[in-house]
């Protein structure tokens, strides 16, 4: 059996012997190999397939080349091991494997699952198939061959088809409250792609599970990488759960507070910094209406990058500065006393109109 693994590594045995491992240089012959298996289905054109491989302007006779290549490629086999037979046929200037071999090839069984999951109409049926799917993704396609053009345009396709099956997964199994199975396969997108917010779907399952400490423990730990990773590092103070008596201290030590959150219910945290004294800068939410006033008493901004950080430097500008002079008059009608006065005001209209009857 000639075993092939494309994803995380690349890696060809046939029986016992190693044709390829992840210590090895890849050769033109074996690029060759592992792209006309990528292509099993379609196989490729001689044109197509000499500038994938040797680009526009690096040789002066592709063709030759592509030739030669094929030629070292069948020697190669042929010293695995592997029986004498024409793996490679060209009909009508198009390649194609042709091995009648059998063969072991993860992206082959990858695209499979994937492909009969997107027909299944059972949930439970495909969701063990993108699970299976999920589990076989053990790294981008063909690392190694990450400067190629047509291996970068496939570890494109072969990433969106994970994380696409990996999504659906994680809202079908949230569904069914299966929280650690969502933990497990999400561990390995995080260690994949740790700067595409995976960690946000850990949170929320330790959340849902109560398990609070771990979900602050994450969080604390994204940040320090996303820091570090920007060069922000020594600017960033991640200061941890603090005692609710203590945080206008917190509040104060800062010039602006920023919040880019879509998931607040009362924005309890916009009101404690405005009544600290701060111009708040936020990412405009439906529970700051009657909050903040954009250029009043805050500066509220779009979603994107560019809108939020053309807000900021608004806050840290001569508006800020007027805004964080008035900031707490209008926290004001949120505090304590203003709360009861809401709350008795309520009460009171009540009454009379039971009164009136």
């Amino acid at each position: 059996m000639l075993k092939v693994r494309m994803l995380g590594q690349e890696e060809i045995t046939y029986g016992d012997h190693p044709i390829l491992s992840g210590k090895n240089k890849i050769t033109k012959s074996m690029e060759l190999l592992l792209l006309l298996l990528h292509r099993k289905e379609t196989g490729m054109a001689r044109s197509r397939l000499a500038d994938a491989l040797y680009g526009v302007d690096e040789v002066a006779d592709a063709g030759n080349s592509l030739r030669v290549t094929s030629h070292r490629l069948r020697k190669l086999l042929l010293d695995a091991g592997m029986p004498e037979e024409d793996f490679i046929t060209i009909r009508e200037g198009v390649y194609r494997w042709s091995s009648k071999e059998e063969m072991d090839v993860d992206v082959w069984k990858f695209r499979e699952l994937i492909e009969e999951a997107e027909k299944e109409t059972d949930e439970v049926r495909k969701a063990e198939q993108l699970k299976t799917a999920c589990q076989m993704y053990r790294g981008e396609f063909l690392p190694k061959l990450s400067g190629q053009e047509w291996a970068l345009l496939a570890a494109a396709s072969y990433k969106k088809m994970y994380c696409d099956a990996l999504t659906w997964l994680i809202e079908w199994l949230k569904k069914r409250r299966e929280y650690d199975e969502i933990l497990c396969l999400v561990e390995t997108a995080c260690r994949l792609y740790p700067f595409e917010e995976w960690q946000t779907v850990k949170i929320d399952c330790y959340i849902a599970q109560n398990r609070y400490n771990e979900a602050m423990a994450e969080y604390e730990n994204t940040a320090r990488m996303l820091a570090e990773e920007l060069g922000v590092s020594r600017a960033v103070t991640l200061t941890g759960p603090k005692p609710w008596e203590k945080i206008d201290r917190y509040y104060a030590m800062g010039d602006v507070f920023c919040s880019a959150s879509h998931s607040e219910t009362q924005g309890l945290t916009y009101v404690e910094a405005m009544a600290s004294g701060l111009c708040v800068c936020a990412v405009n939410d439906p529970c700051l209406n009657g909050v903040i006033e954009d250029g009043v008493s805050g500066i509220l901004s779009g979603d994107s990058d560019e809108e939020l950080l053309a807000a900021l430097i608004r806050a840290f500008g001569e508006e800020g500065r007027r805004i964080a002079k008035t900031a707490a008059q209008y926290a004001a009608p949120f505090s304590t006393q203003g709360f009861a006065e809401k709350v008795e005001a309520c009460y009171m209209k009540a009454i009379e109109a039971h009164k009136r009857g």
